[in-house]
């Protein structure tokens, strides 16, 4: 499996991650509210997320803190297109897109996505991976 392919299926799994937390705040809610609490669940999941599916993407690649960023623009590649597919299909309202990346939620979860990415690709040695 090449490493696009692996991109991509770890950016679709972290988008899954991340709408199933926006649903059931939805039910609790009762609205799509950007939350703070919301925001401190998904960061806190995101971590052995990360860290156990780049260790799966580092077996392919030899690691490093290049290769990392580019995984970490694959997830925020998949994660604008599934949320813009979902506020086109009408199973979000249509403004949510726009006001999770207004927002400091949004900032602050690209940039959570980067920097864990970013350190996973420098902290996993090549013990297990394949020199590319």
């Amino acid at each position: 499996m090449n490493t696009t392919l692996r991109g991509l299926i770890f950016g679709l799994l972290v988008f899954v991650k991340a709408a199933v937390i926006v649903a059931i705040e939805h039910a609790i809610s009762a609205g799509f509210a950007l939350t703070t609490a919301g925001f401190i669940v998904n960061a806190l999941l995101l971590i052995p997320i990360t860290m156990i599916l780049a260790k799966w993407y580092f077996k392919a690649v030899k690691p490093t803190t290049l290769r990392g960023l580019g995984l970490a623009l694959d997830i925020l590649i998949v994660s604008v297109l599934g949320a813009w597919v979902l506020e086109m299909t009408g199973m979000v309202p249509a403004d949510m897109t726009q006001t999770l990346f207004s927002s400091w939620i949004g900032y602050a979860s690209v940039a959570w996505i980067l920097l864990l990415c970013v350190y996973a690709g420098f902290e996993f040695d090549g013990t297990y991976s394949k020199d590319a």
